[in-house]
């Protein structure tokens, strides 16, 4: 059976009479039983939209509420038949709807607002959009369509250890500064800054990247930032790794929007950001995939040889990467309308060549080849070559420590004997511990350290206190 519509609405109202949205709509789909055959496709709906009218009430009273809510298999179009009875028994309320109709090919879109006091939503309406008010309970994609952000994220920074005025300060300074958002691709999102509260910054930015995926290649990415303040980089490692400081970064992404801003791809990131005394490092401890689409369509590799002559492929996993991203931020900062008109990229596309491409090839080849050549500058990280002691003494005695992760130099295994042997007891539970020794891709026992605040030490300071 095909879908006939699929719906993303946004309705503001009062709590009661959401409250009778939510009895409308069940009356509706109960009434479905005797009027259409297509009653079991909406039996969780009810359920669904109830949950949506919770989700608009937090515990905060106000005067208005807003529900937001998508709805992706309307066989028949009974869904909207709904939301327009809604509207007009319940005229109080402002409604906005993006509708998608058809299925696969001949799929049309279009926007439906009912203002205050109006009854003449017609969400069943495919043919006509209604023009949206600048209003924020409005999504921004919907009021202003195309030209979406490729990312946006939302990020808390927590300083872990005992943080000094003077690093403090500098560690303030540049989240303030939009030279470090710039060099990362990014840049606050409009109307906002850099909060904090005291116990850390939270900020709200938009960029070019995957941030979570771009951790990996953190000090690369800053390269040219770094450069230019290299002794005050120097300065902050140095005093991060004496003092064994650490940065909880918590990243909450999106990316890969559609034309509306609505975004295929959403993932949560932990990441402990530490010092090796003359580098920052970035180990991902926690991470989940909320939503994510193959559908986006990435030019890279087509670009690639059009530019080369070579296969995309061949390259290294990290250099295919850079690559990808820093041709993303090209484009968009130097469009080329005529990748818009090849449906799908690949390396032996030849073929599907868009006219006009090879004029825009040959006018920003230099520039090309220049990213090219810088993404494919990146070395491996060495595996570095770890202390380990001669000779123990009782330095640990009376401390506990939970040992987790992926470790470069390390294993698990050799970090516990090294504890244990310098008198340190090795438990197995992470939230009594007086060190936690991290690594990469913990899992849910990170959490638990974190929620119960206990000292995080990455295996750069474990080392340099074996010393």
């Amino acid at each position: 059976m095909q879908v006939t519509g699929e719906y993303n609405i946004r309705i503001k109202g009062t709590r009661a009479l959401l409250k009778q949205s939510e009895e409308i709509l069940a009356e509706r789909v109960k009434a479905l039983e005797s009027h259409w055959g297509y009653a079991a496709y909406y039996e969780d709906l009810p359920e669904k939209y109830g949950t949506a009218v919770g989700d608009a009430m937090p515990q905060e009273r106000s005067e208005d509420y807003v529900l937001s809510m998508s709805f992706d298999e309307d066989y028949a179009g009974p869904f909207a038949l709904i939301l327009n009875e809604i509207n007009a028994r319940i005229p109080e309320l402002a409604i906005a709807v993006l509708a998608e109709y058809g299925y696969d090919e001949g799929k049309g879109n279009a926007m439906h607002y009912s203002p205050i006091g109006s009854n003449e939503l017609n969400a069943d309406d495919q043919w006509t959009s209604d023009p949206l008010p600048e209003e924020e309970w409005i999504p921004m994609g919907w009021r202003h369509p195309g030209g979406a952000p490729y990312s946006h994220a939302k990020i808390e920074i927590t300083p872990l250890g005992n943080w000094g005025r003077e690093e403090s300060s500098t560690l303030q300074h540049a989240l303030q500064e939009d030279a470090l958002l710039t060099a990362l691709g990014f840049q606050l999102k409009w109307g906002s800054s850099v909060v904090f509260n005291g116990g850390g910054y939270y900020l709200d930015i938009t960029g070019t990247s995957d941030l979570g995926e771009d951790m990996e290649y953190l000090e690369w990415i800053l390269s040219g930032y770094i450069s230019d303040r290299q002794p005050a980089y120097s300065a902050f490692c140095k005093t991060m790794f004496d003092k064994r400081l650490v940065l909880h970064m918590e990243l909450d992404i999106y990316h890969n929007p559609d034309y509306y801003w609505i975004y295929s791809n959403h993932s949560r990131w932990h990441f402990m950001i530490s010092s090796t005394g003359s580098h920052l490092i970035a180990a991902c401890t926690w991470c989940a995939t909320y939503e994510f689409s193959s559908d986006e369509l990435d030019p890279t590799a087509f670009l690639y040889k059009q530019v080369t002559s070579d296969n995309f492929s061949d390259l290294p996993e990290s250099v295919q990467y850079l690559i990808e991203r820093g041709f993303r931020a090209y484009l968009k900062a130097n469009p080329c309308p005529e990748l818009d008109s090849v449906d799908t990229y690949g390396e032996d596309d030849d073929e599907d060549e868009p006219s006009g491409l090879a004029s825009y090839v040959q006018a920003h080849k230099d520039d090309l080849q220049a990213l090219i050549q810088k993404a494919s500058s990146i070395k491996a990280r060495k595996e570095p070559n770890r202390y380990i002691p001669d000779d123990y003494d009782s330095r640990f005695q009376g401390k506990r420590f939970f040992v987790k992760g992926i470790f470069e130099g390390y294993t698990e295994t050799k970090l516990k004997e090294i504890a244990h042997a310098f008198g340190g007891a090795v438990i197995r539970k992470a939230s009594g511990t007086d060190y936690f020794v991290y690594g990469s891709e913990i899992g849910a026992p990170f959490l638990t350290g974190r929620k119960n605040n206990v000292p995080f030490i990455s295996a750069d300071y474990f080392e340099d206190m074996t010393k």
